[in-house]
């Protein structure tokens, strides 16, 4: 099994990689070179294989995340190179986390509820008595599906702090919509129990993501 880890930094170079004097492989492999925060350098092997997410184009001065597998050998050079699995362009409006996950979304999920977090997202501290010690919902959600309005919501802490401890449900941008359980709003982000559609789950999100909501 993979065992995924990552690399975040600023492109410095992007240029041709010859794996083979197969003429065929010519311009199929390129050699990416990242800048980290540290200052230090570290090479990925860009393969037709790597994805690239929402496939964008990256471009040097791109801000990147890198993802490859540890238990891939490599060869001890410096700087050290590594094989590219996923290549995620920084996006604010994104987070993005590469793992196995069950069909519950299990493992985006920690084991101590301070240090739960959804694809790298940290829900906002919360004061006592909300956040993860408000308790999840006793019973599950409403079994409809709500009609989405046909104008977005501006989403702000005044105006979905209306529906804390309610039954909502949300639209995020990317299509994604789920039934959450708001307990805790912060000036950016909120957090909750959103059902997987079978049990609630600890859950946090940027503001920034919803799309609209309505709440009963």
């Amino acid at each position: 099994m993979k065992k995924f880890s990552s690399v975040h930094g600023t492109v410095t170079m992007i240029q041709d990689y010859s794996v083979s004097s197969d003429e065929e492989l010519n311009g199929c492999y390129k050699l990416m070179s990242l800048l980290t925060e540290d200052g230090s350098t570290v090479n990925f092997v860009i393969s037709p294989t790597t994805y690239f997410l929402d496939h964008v184009m990256v471009s040097i001065g791109d801000r990147v995340t890198a993802f490859y597998d540890v238990n891939v050998p490599v060869i001890l050079i410096y700087p050290p190179q590594y094989q590219a699995l996923i290549i995620a362009r920084d996006n604010p409006y994104q987070n993005v986390k590469v793992d196995y996950f069950d069909s519950q979304l299990e493992n985006y999920f920690l084991s101590t509820p301070g240090n739960r977090q959804f694809g790298g997202f940290q829900p906002p501290f919360a004061p006592p008595g909300q956040g993860p010690d408000a308790g999840a919902p006793t019973s599950p959600p409403p079994s409809f599906v709500p009609q989405q309005q046909a104008e977005a919501y501006a989403v702000d802490p005044g105006g979905i702090a209306r529906c804390l401890f309610s039954y909502t449900y949300v639209w995020l941008r990317g299509f994604e919509q789920f039934w959450f359980y708001p307990t805790f709003v912060g000036r950016n982000s909120i957090s909750g129990y959103r059902w997987t559609g079978s049990r609630w789950i600890y859950f946090g999100i940027d503001l920034q993501q919803i799309e609209s909501f309505t709440c009963y």
